[in-house]
């Protein structure tokens, strides 16, 4: 069971890695976006 619990380990870390990779793509994305979307939210206003 031990080689088992090192699979989940390693696929826990992997896919902790991969969201991390994710968030940081989507977190620049949404700066590159936060301009325009500020704008037209003052423009609404």
């Amino acid at each position: 069971m031990k080689e088992l619990d090192d699979w989940i380990g390693f696929a826990v870390s992997v896919l902790n890695l991969a969201t991390a990779i994710i968030a940081l793509k989507t977190v620049k994305e949404s700066k590159k976006n936060s301009t325009t979307k500020a704008s037209s939210k003052k423009k609404k206003k």
